[in-house]
């Protein structure tokens, strides 16, 4: 283009003869070059054209996985710190490359690294026990509204969700700006608060009217049963109907739901270390398990080689929950390493899930995530003696797609010594079960007498209650739940090779 100019204009013959054009040109196109200096040279002219040609021989880095990352309310505010906490370790010991780094995180003009998360709640009281947190060093970083906390779903989708649903747009349109379009945009919350549901489920509808990208939800159910003189572990009186309103949104607007049963997850920490949560709620126990689980994943899905594919997952509609294992699980006593077929029964095993999930029911989809001092040959004989032995039984009628996923960075642990004793090798187990259809249920009959009585209803007309869409709501789980029932049911194949073998 350059060489054409004179032939348009006899001014620019004179002005490509002046070596102070080329110096802007360079000033200008390679501002970021300490390769080749000017001084070699004995002109800018020459030094533009050897630099020009060397930026056009340069290999680019491929397409990046971006993954941006949205914690609401309370307790997704609480697994999100946990989840930095780890993701940040990683992130500092030096390990992950160029592409890796910018995956989860946004390069700024003076070359750090910064998280691309936001952490969004209806009051700053969240935050206040967390300010010296270094992912809180921006503001971009916390969005609230400075109202009173809001405990209904119509509380956070209407009044606080329109305006922290549009700021959170903002932030997420300057980052595809800055970094283009991600892979998938993850979410973690709560569907038993009105934060947690109301305005998760608004930014859910946006980012599909949106076309945004793929959307990851990480949703915490809350324990509606009663625990002896702890009383009812959810903290809101309206949180079977907030839990309704958020599953029939997420069954709707979101592409992955990694379920996190607070029931199950409150058993855990006695089961493995004997600490019961009691009077004593600490955050740093419930939700040290869900946080390593989600660091694994969420290694593998900044891997340049060995990616995290959410297209494995075999979905069908309204089907979208899935369950989550992790192992190993040991006290801090624990001295022997165990083997990797060891760490694979153990997360096989209904103990290891996060939610109430029953890993002999088929699965329609499932990928064994490997991380830490692995051999190929040893997971590859973990992996047949699950397929041998059907550990995890796959739905006939189904694909039933079974990944194995090997990456070799070691995991961190940023509590030792007080939990968990830390392994060289672990395992997380991500996939499409069946048994997932409890959750459906057990609301459902939670919420019927409810319901028949109208519990609580005064509490949600000043927000904008309306009875039609709970009802409504009500109908579309309790398809959900017929769904799971259906795909368990046996094939009307199987029923005639039933009676054909009872008859012979």
């Amino acid at each position: 283009m350059l060489e054409t100019i004179p032939l348009v204009c006899k001014a620019w013959r004179d002005i490509l003869k002046k070596d102070q054009f080329w110096q802007i040109l360079c000033s200008l196109m390679f501002t970021k070059r300490s390769e080749v200096k000017p001084t070699d040279f004995p002109s800018f002219k020459k030094y533009f054209i050897s630099a020009f040609k060397s930026q056009e021989k340069r290999t680019y880095l491929p397409t990046l996985n971006q993954v941006m990352t949205l914690h609401i309310g309370g307790a997704g505010i609480n697994l999100g710190l946990d989840f930095w906490d780890i993701l940040g370790m990683e992130h500092h010991n030096g390990s992950d490359t160029e592409y890796e780094k910018r995956v989860f995180f946004s390069e700024t003009i003076k070359g750090t690294f910064e998280p691309r998360s936001l952490f969004i709640d209806s009051n700053d009281e969240t935050f206040s026990e967390s300010k010296q947190t270094s992912i809180f060093s921006r503001s971009t970083s916390i969005l609230h509204n400075n109202s009173t906390s809001c405990i209904d779903f119509w509380t956070g989708y209407s009044n606080v969700g329109t305006s922290m649903c549009s700021r959170s747009m903002e932030q997420m349109r300057r980052w595809m700006e800055k970094d283009g379009k991600p892979q998938a945009i993850m979410l973690m919350h709560s569907t038993g608060g009105g934060a947690g549901a109301g305005v998760t489920a608004r930014i859910l509808q946006k980012i599909r009217d949106q076309k945004l990208g793929k959307t990851i939800s990480v949703s915490i159910y809350p324990h509606l049963r009663y625990e002896g003189n702890v009383g009812f572990l959810s903290n809101t009186s309206v949180a079977t109907y907030n839990s309704i309103l958020a599953m029939d949104y997420l069954s709707q607007y979101s592409d992955y739901v990694f379920t996190l049963d607070n029931e199950k997850l409150f058993s855990m920490p006695a089961q493995f270390w004997g600490t019961r949560i009691g009077d004593r709620f600490d955050t740093k126990i419930l939700n040290f398990i869900p946080s390593h689980a989600l660091a694994d994943i969420a290694c593998s899905l900044r891997n340049e080689i060995r990616s995290f594919d959410l297209n494995a997952f075999d979905l069908f509609p309204t089907l979208n929950h899935l369950s989550l294992s992790h192992a190993p699980i040991y006290p801090p006593e624990q001295s022997l390493e165990p083997s990797v077929p060891e760490i694979t029964a153990a997360a096989c095993q209904s103990t290891h899930f996060l939610s109430k999930c029953s890993p002999n029911l088929p699965w329609s989809s499932a990928i064994l995530n490997f991380r830490g001092h692995l051999a190929p040959k040893d997971v590859m004989a973990a992996f047949g003696y699950i397929r041998s032995r059907r550990l995890l039984p796959t739905l006939d009628w189904s694909n039933g797609r079974m990944l194995c996923l090997m990456n070799y960075e070691r995991p961190v642990y940023p509590i030792l010594n007080e939990l968990i004793y830390p392994m060289r090798r672990r395992v997380t187990i991500v996939g499409n079960n069946m048994s997932a259809g409890y959750l459906p249920q057990e609301l459902l009959d939670h919420s019927q007498p409810l319901i028949k009585n109208r519990a609580f209803f005064h509490h949600m007309l000043r927000a904008g209650f309306e009875e039609e869409q709970l009802f409504e709501s009500v109908h579309n789980i309790q398809i959900i739940a017929n769904t799971y029932d259906e795909a368990l049911a046996p094939s009307p194949d199987e029923e005639n090779e039933g009676e054909n073998e009872g008859e012979i």
